[in-house]
């Protein structure tokens, strides 16, 4: 038979072993790096679980972290330095196109002549024209000029010559306007005369080509 004291000692020696056993099996069955998603209880897991901190956004699923809130009046920060300039950017689309008698005289013929004429490529024109009138001082005229393109009036003047004192023998006529025209067409200058005697001076033409015309 066992003594009482004996006992106890006994009971207490194999409780430890068993205890130290049972840690020691633990750390056999488990290695490290061993527990994964699937010996995992699903919602088990929880917030005294994680060290705080130390999670990161891209362990979170897309849209689930809510943006915060936006700045208020005046929390906006200062502007950075200004970039480079670009390029300059391409030539617009204008062109320039002129007809100038120069020296030439033109004398007065008939009720209604063509003093000057400029051929034109489609597009969208602002136009320019004169004609100088002149007579030598014989009588009072009354000219009148008309600028035309594609045959529409684009604009009409008129000037006026007398013998009156002070006498005036030569008049301008100036005209101006713009148009848009499909197919090449020509830009003409007409004039007429209420006398026969006297002649065109100083006709001219100029035509610039634009982006658009309103």
């Amino acid at each position: 038979m066992f003594r009482v004291g004996n006992y106890a000692n006994v009971a207490s020696t194999l409780a430890l072993l068993v205890a130290l056993g049972g840690t020691s099996y633990a750390a056999i069955a488990i290695p490290k790096n061993s527990v994964g998603s699937a010996q995992i209880v699903n919602n088990s897991v929880s917030t005294k679980d994680v060290k705080n901190r130390s999670l990161k956004t891209k362990d979170f699923k897309a849209g689930q972290i809510p943006a915060g809130p936006q700045g208020q009046p005046g929390s906006q920060g200062p502007a950075g330095p200004q970039g480079p300039a670009g390029p300059s950017g391409p030539v617009g689309p204008s062109h320039g196109y002129s007809a100038d008698s120069g020296n030439d005289i033109l004398s007065w013929d008939g009720p209604i002549q063509t003093v000057q004429s400029l051929n034109l490529p489609a597009g969208n024109y602002v136009l320019f024209g004169k004609v100088m009138g002149n007579n030598g001082d014989v009588e009072t005229a009354v000219l009148q000029c008309q600028l035309n393109l594609n045959g529409v009036i684009i604009d009409s003047g008129f000037g006026t010559m007398n013998v009156e004192p002070p006498p005036m023998d030569r008049a301008y006529v100036p005209l101006a306007g713009t148009a848009s025209i499909g197919a090449p067409s020509t830009a003409t200058i007409t004039c007429s005369s209420n006398q026969t005697q006297g002649n065109w001076l100083n006709r001219v033409i100029t035509a610039v080509k634009v982006a658009s015309v309103g």
